[in-house]
């Protein structure tokens, strides 16, 4: 899923050129509210669709976008119905604080994924 419309080019880790700032604000990361874009956004954003995945609809609401923004920035949410493997990637998608946001290497590498490969592996060759 994505909306090439609306993205910027990164030209390093903290710089972007283009139209930043627009998008889905449902989607936003807290770090984008103060006009900080790096990779680490993208991760949020997985965590918000993960999150729509399991309950389908948002972790952060609000009436007007001031709600919304205020509880993107608290990053408090109810917690879907999921496994506690699911609960924890979620949670570490959804951290606030950019520089301890799970990193797109560790989440492909999370237990919740294995799990899943196991899973899958055990399936594959009970057939």
């Amino acid at each position: 899923m994505a909306d090439f419309g609306l993205a910027v080019r990164s030209v390093g880790d903290n710089e972007v050129l283009g139209d930043a700032g627009t998008g889905t604000p449902y989607f936003f990361a807290p770090e984008v509210l103060d006009g900080i874009y790096t990779k680490e956004l993208d991760i949020w954003s997985l965590g918000v669709l993960l999150f729509w995945m399991l309950e389908g609809n948002h972790p952060f609401d609000g009436n007007t976008k001031q709600e919304l923004f205020s509880a993107i920035r608290l990053g408090q949410y109810e917690k879907p119905f999921a496994s506690d493997e699911c609960l924890d990637l979620l949670e570490k998608m959804l951290e606030v604080d950019a520089s301890k946001r799970i990193t797109a290497r560790a989440a492909r590498e999370h237990e919740f994924f294995k799990m899943y490969q196991r899973i899958a592996k055990k399936e594959l060759f009970a057939r």
